[in-house]
Order: structure tokens, then sequence, then C-alpha cells
């Protein structure tokens, strides 16, 4: 069982991770209800005609009681738009030819169709062709006969797009939903891959041994740098990071420097076990001070093992055989 504070608080890091990852699945949960709400509230499709400065972009529903023959207009050929008698107002919807196959076999004028889709803006091309459509058998004057103005008047400047049945907020909902779930999951197993892999370290250590550490790790005399999660107990290098790694002194054949640009980011060591752990590792720039502690840490390593091979030297690489 953990007892030592500075043990717990790693583990607790990697559950308070874990904790994090929770929250956003509850955030995606809250987010999939309003998203349920969002999808299932529909506008009446007269009053976002009807609204000054239409409302693009909403769901909508309209009934059909009368449906005119299919006008042809873009590249795809299974879809076309349609004037609509809706018992009050004319429409202009979007649908797809199977569709409207379904709803000519129905006796709508006794039980009209329901048509749920997205408001969208009529594009001048698109006005152009349906008063063309319109206009084809009378002449300008002539009742019936559809000018820009009476266009407007008529179907006013949006569509019902059956294509699209879900409004934008919905659609925002939906992204949202996703980003909190995979943010959950990402989150979620980074911090059980985390608490995995530090208890992991632990256990490769007898119940007995490992003991021994946390007992000398309360002690008084124990070096503690929390800065860079190590502890020099009086038997034991302790390195609480992503993992628990520990050694005895009397087991370190050899320690040295981890360098990069000729700066000291760390120190390692080889153990008798033919293990090479990394034993601390300095974070952004090295400072004065770091090198100080540094220096500190490695002295004392040395004077509870005087055995131990120092530096990274052609003649330390020679004797244990490691590639440069």
């Amino acid at each position: 069982m953990v007892t030592n504070k500075d043990i717990s608080k790693v583990k607790n890091r990697s559950l308070i991770i874990m904790g994090i990852g929770v929250v956003f699945f509850l955030i995606a949960g809250i987010l999939l209800i309003a998203y349920g709400k969002e999808n299932s509230k529909s506008e009446n499709f007269d009053y976002l005609v009807s609204k000054k400065g239409n409302k693009y972009s909403l769901k909508a529903s309209t009934l059909v009681y009368m449906i005119s023959d299919p006008i042809e207009y873009g590249n795809d050929k299974s879809m076309a738009y349609y004037v609509i008698y809706n018992g009050k107002n004319y429409n202009i919807v979007y649908l797809s030819n199977t569709e409207y196959n379904k709803i000519i076999e129905k006796d709508i004028e006794r039980e009209p169709v329901q048509l749920v889709g997205q408001s969208t803006v009529i594009d001048n091309d698109l006005k152009q062709k349906i008063m063309e459509y319109n206009n084809q058998n009378l002449q300008p004057g002539t009742e019936g006969y559809l000018d820009s103005k009476d266009f407007d008047a008529l179907f006013g400047t949006i569509y019902l797009d059956t294509t699209k049945t879900k409004s934008e907020n919905a659609l925002l909902y939906l992204s949202l939903i996703y980003l909190f779930l995979g943010l959950g999951a990402v989150v979620m197993l980074f911090g059980i891959l985390k608490l995995i892999r530090f208890n992991r370290g632990i256990k490769k250590y007898d119940e007995t041994e490992y003991g021994f550490m946390e007992l000398e790790m309360e002690e008084p005399e124990t070096r503690k740098y929390e800065k860079y999660n190590l502890f020099l107990t009086s038997h034991y290098i302790i390195h609480l990071t992503n993992s628990f790694n520990a050694c005895k002194y009397e087991d370190i054949l050899w320690l040295y420097p981890e360098q990069k640009n000729n700066t000291v980011k760390g120190l390692k060591v080889l153990t008798k076990n033919g293990k090479t752990l990394k034993i601390l590792s300095v974070r952004g720039t090295t400072t004065e001070t770091d090198n100080m502690v540094l220096q500190e840490i490695w002295n004392t390593i040395y004077q509870k093992n005087h055995n131990i091979a120092l530096g990274y030297t052609e003649e330390n690489i020679a004797r244990f055989n490691i590639k440069k």
C-alpha cells in the first residue's frame, strides 16, 4: 500500500488527469442533451419566410397540399426544385426524386405531407430559373406572370432544402460533442497509461525492498529535489517521473551527464544489471542554479559509492562497451 505522500502525489496527478477526462465526457453529455433539443426543434417555414432579414440555416418544416412538376437546376439529376402550396402560402422546396414520387402517390389535398429541412438562401440564378418555369406560357403583365418583385412577395428569399435536416446550431453542437468526446478519450487514456506505467515501475521491486524505499523517503536526512522529482535517501536514488525508477548506490557502475548542445540536461547511471536509468532531467533552459544543484547531486551520489566511474569519457565509453 502506498503511504509516502510524494508517491501518492504522483499517483494523484494521474487521477486528476483522468478526472479532467471525465469532465470532458460530462461536457459532451450536456452538449448531447442540448443537441437533442436543438435537433428536435423545428420552426414553421412560413414564419421564417415572413421574418425581416430572413433566418437562414435553421431547421424548418412545412405542409404540402399541392406540388408542381420538377424544376431541374444544378448538376444533380436525382434532385429538383418544386413549388408547393401549404394551405396558406406558396414556397419553394428542394427534394430528391424518390421523395417526390412518394408525395405524388398520395392524396395530399386530403392528407398533406410534412416536409422537414433547412432554410436556405435563394440565389439569383435559382430565382431566374423558377421565374422562367412559371412564365414559360405567359406574357408579361398577364395574370400569374412573375417579375422579380412579384417573386419576392410570393416566395420570400429562402427555400426549404430537405436534404439538410439539421440546423446550423445542431451541427455546431455535434462538432463540439465529437471534440469533447475525443478530448475526454485522449486525456482519460493518457491518465490511465500514466498510472499503469507508474505502478509497473513500483512492481519491479519486491514488497520488502519497496517498503524500505518508502521508509527512507520519509527520513529527515533524505534529500528531496522536488523540481527534478528526485530523492536521495540513505541507500537509494529514487526518481519519480512518468514511472518509478530507483536503484541502490552500491549497484551503480557509471554516472554521467546527459548533454545537449554542450549543456547538461540531466544525469544518467548504468547499473550492475546493465540497465541505464535517467535519474534527473532539466526542463527548459539550464540555469546556473540548475548547474549548482546538479553538481551537488553528483557529489552526493559519488560520496555514497567511490567505485562509481564518473563522466562521459572515452575511457568509460570503451570500458562499458557503449556505442557513442
